[in-house]
């Protein structure tokens, strides 16, 4: 720890600072709080599932880093807090019911095929080369969201051609992540005024700008298929009415 920017120097360096967090836990093997300390911030960082347990159900305000994720995300359930918090999560609580999840269960199992597909590929052509599961455990959940929550067939794992939107969309989300952890690391960039500014500013606006046009285009597309449709089917209508009485 240094005596003026505390622990700032291992923030700086993303992977060192993880390597030096992961070996402590397990040298430590009892730690379940730890508490960093920067030039421009505190932070506390929860090792144990038990102890996050106890913030993740509560609606306190957020911590401070949170707040550069609004402009993508907006107000909604992961970054509001108080009554609406509380609302926001009463509403989608029912909707992870398992015998919800349980009719999704053929969608789960064909995404999870086509990943196990490139897999298989990839080792038949037996040159060493490496899997990123981290990677395609994203694309993995962003197929599955996009066909249980829109119905739409995004093709992002690469099963069949990936459409244009779609490649734009997942360059858009990594640039933007990276744009964020930039951000998070610099003292200076905690301004908003000096972020709009930066490089690394103006890169995160761009590449939100086209996270939330491919957003829209999906939710256009299935407007208009709602639309032709002539609007919900009997059973999603039914399915929404004991939704909206049982919050009565």
């Amino acid at each position: 720890r240094h005596w003026l920017f505390g622990h700032l120097p291992l923030l700086v360096d993303r992977r060192g600072f993880e390597d030096r967090i992961n070996r402590f836990l397990r040298e430590s093997g009892k730690a379940r709080i730890l508490r960093l300390d920067a030039l421009y911030r505190q932070e506390i960082l929860l090792t144990h599932p038990e102890t996050a347990m106890h913030v993740y159900k509560t609606a306190e305000p957020k911590g401070a880093g949170y707040r550069h994720l609004k402009p993508w995300l907006g107000d909604g359930l992961l970054l509001s807090t108080g009554k609406r918090w509380a609302r926001d999560r009463r509403l989608l609580t029912r909707g992870f019911h398992f015998d919800i999840l349980r009719g999704y269960l053929p969608v789960y199992k064909e995404a999870v095929a086509v990943m196990l597909d490139q897999w298989t590929q990839i080792s038949r052509q037996g040159n060493g080369e490496q899997v990123n599961v981290s990677a395609s455990s994203k694309l993995l959940t962003l197929d599955i969201i996009l066909r249980c929550i829109m119905s739409f067939e995004s093709n992002c794992q690469g099963g069949k051609e990936r459409t244009t939107h779609v490649l734009e969309y997942l360059e858009a989300v990594l640039g933007i992540t990276k744009c964020i952890l930039t951000r998070y690391m610099s003292p200076l960039q905690q301004s908003d005024f000096l972020f709009r500014l930066s490089e690394n500013g103006r890169d995160f606006y761009h590449y939100r700008d086209i996270s939330h046009r491919t957003s829209k285009e999906v939710i256009d597309e299935r407007r208009k298929y709602l639309d032709s449709a002539g609007g919900l089917s009997e059973g999603d209508q039914e399915e929404l009415l004991k939704s909206a009485s049982s919050r009565k």
